[in-house]
């Protein structure tokens, strides 16, 4: 995402180092709208910020007598956090916090998604803030003794004599789980920044320490008798209260609508002065994804688009998007790249359902693959919200979820009150009926207000209906879902039809292909051989074309061109 680039301690001369942040800068801005800060550089620090200017406006730093602050994000809780400052920037808050704390404790109680850098040049001292949950991701890492520092992985690649080598156990990551694990990159040397962290640079002595100030076993289950009715009126309050916090007066709100329960939810909370300028949603022709959120957005009263994913359109945005993403997101998931433009002329602050599902049931909660922490700090940390990071290249994104008191109380409900989201579908249909007591989930096709056993029955009717009508051509009868429909893209056909087609097969068995040096490439075009016969490997095919875009867009400069519209 754009945000801040910078480094300490660099023994080049200014001249130089007002380069090297300059090239820096440039490597992170994608569009004309774009707003590059001033270079800052002293003696110690050189660092600035790119912002796409729909939030903390004012350039950055903000200066406190000799405390610089940069903040990429945004804070949501600041009349708790100070009343007496009502008003005043993010950026001065924090420089307030910090000299009235004699640690980085008040970090606790910040509700916010952002990054920070801190340079205190009374004390020579550069501090690196994460967020507690670590979703606006800052990178770091050392070079001949200069602490650096960046939003994006890929502004590593304007410092001088950096040489950018690729780390081993990251490529194990992506072609295993699908996505980087821990704190890694692609480069060796250079790491994310963990979650709720503040990494300590002493500009005299060169130390560097992290500090976690914040955890997930910091929330205890609830103990006692738990009252369902009034865990669900609490949940109510918590989330309606959340998604207001994330709607301001004169801003342009809108949000990315599927045919799911989160962004649903946000939808039917937005206070009634909030006033959404739109809702998008993207997939193919007529698939329930589109059709389910028509029937929700017509519900609540919004303008509601469509953007049409389809097999020539689907794959060339996506190419740009493995460098925004700095090769870390798969291509397939990168969805809503289509269309990108013309949903930042219709608002500038997308309100995203991200890991609702995941907090209060669903599919991840009880997964045996993912145990809790693993699930928050890794999965989504690391993989989910790259998409969001990718969708922030042009539109501010704010998770109502992800609210400190909401969040809070979700995970400190009882287990066996989750399951199936039982309390979460309990929640929706007490608070808002009207768009979800008729209307389906796309999960399972239909409304949650049915029963799990009716649900069930009537799924393995249809699954048996399925397979009785494919084999004697008779046509079929659907309740809710609609068959060939239900998913709101078809990679695996796609995969096979031009131009994906043609550019697949160019970037896996091509004669300069470059992956070679680092997994099998026998392995690799006979996955692809696999595919063109029938068999779906378009998930690890699609891996593989991400990290030859992403080796070639590092080591040849190419696949940057503009692509996105």
């Amino acid at each position: 995402m754009p945000g801040i680039i910078g480094f300490a301690n660099s023994k080049l001369p200014l001249e130089a180092k007002t380069d090297i942040l300059l090239g820096m800068q440039n490597i992170i801005s994608y569009a004309d709208f774009y707003v590059k800060d001033g270079l800052f550089s002293d003696n110690n620090v050189s660092c600035t910020r790119v912002h796409i200017n729909v939030i903390q406006k004012k350039p950055q730093p903000y200066n406190d007598s000799g405390v610089y602050i940069w903040l990429d994000g945004e804070l949501y809780n600041q009349a708790e956090l100070s009343p007496a400052d009502h008003g005043v920037s993010d950026p001065e808050l924090i420089a307030k916090l910090y000299r009235n704390s004699k640690d980085f404790s008040f970090l606790k109680k910040v509700d916010g998604i952002y990054s920070a850098v801190i340079y205190d040049s009374v004390k020579s001292k550069v501090y690196i803030l994460s967020d507690r949950y670590g979703l606006r991701h800052i990178y770091w890492g050392f070079l001949n003794n200069s602490l650096v520092w960046s939003s994006e992985v890929k502004a590593f690649l304007k410092l001088r004599d950096f040489s950018p080598r690729i780390n081993g156990a990251s490529i194990k990551d992506f072609f295993s789980a699908g996505f980087l694990l821990e704190d890694r990159t692609w480069f060796e040397g250079v790491k994310l920044l963990p979650s709720g962290t503040v990494l300590t640079y002493d500009l005299r002595t060169k130390e560097v320490s992290t500090d976690r100030y914040w955890w997930w076993d910091n929330i205890k289950t609830i103990s006692g008798e738990c009252r369902e009715d009034e865990i669900t009126e609490e949940l109510e309050r918590l989330f309606r209260n959340a998604v207001g916090l994330r709607c301001r007066a004169n801003e342009k709100i809108g949000l990315t609508l599927s045919g799911g329960l989160d962004s649903r939810a946000i939808l039917a909370a937005l206070p009634k002065d909030a006033s959404p300028g739109a809702a998008v949603t993207f997939g193919k022709k007529g698939c329930d994804d589109i059709k389910i959120a028509s029937r929700a957005a017509k519900a609540k009263g919004i303008k509601h688009y469509i953007i049409e994913m389809n097999g020539k359109n689907w794959f060339l945005p996506r190419i740009e998007g493995v460098w925004w993403t700095d090769g870390q997101k798969n291509l397939r998931d990168m969805n809503g790249l289509a269309g990108l433009v013309k949903t930042r002329g219709m608002f500038e602050i997308n309100l995203d359902g991200l890991a609702g599902d995941a907090l209060i049931g669903g599919s991840y909660y009880f997964s045996k693959l993912w145990p809790s922490h693993e699930l928050w700090d890794c999965r989504i940390r690391r993989f989910t919200v790259m998409g969001q990071i990718m969708r922030e290249k042009y539109l501010q994104q704010r998770f109502p979820f992800y609210d400190n008191k909401f969040l809070e109380f979700a995970l400190s409900i009882p287990a066996e009150l989750k399951k199936r989201s039982y309390i979460y579908n309990k929640m929706l249909l007490r608070a808002f009926p009207a768009l979800f007591r008729t209307i389906p989930w796309q999960t399972t096709g239909f409304p949650i207000s049915y029963p799990p056993s009716v649900v069930r029955y009537a799924n393995a009717l249809m699954r048996i209906q399925d397979k009785c009508c494919n084999s004697i051509g008779l046509p079929k009868f659907s309740f809710y879902y609609s068959g060939n429909n239900h998913y709101f893209m078809d990679c695996r056909n796609w995969l096979l039809q031009e131009p994906a087609k043609s550019m697949v097969d160019m970037l896996l068995t091509g004669k300069n292909t470059l992956y070679g040096d680092f997994i099998n490439r026998s392995d690799v075009i006979n996955n692809w051989e696999a595919h063109q016969k029938g068999r779906d490997k378009s998930q690890l095919i699609c891996l593989y074309a991400t990290f030859e875009i992403w080796l070639r867009q590092v080591f040849r400069n190419e696949f940057k061109d503009k692509m996105i519209a």
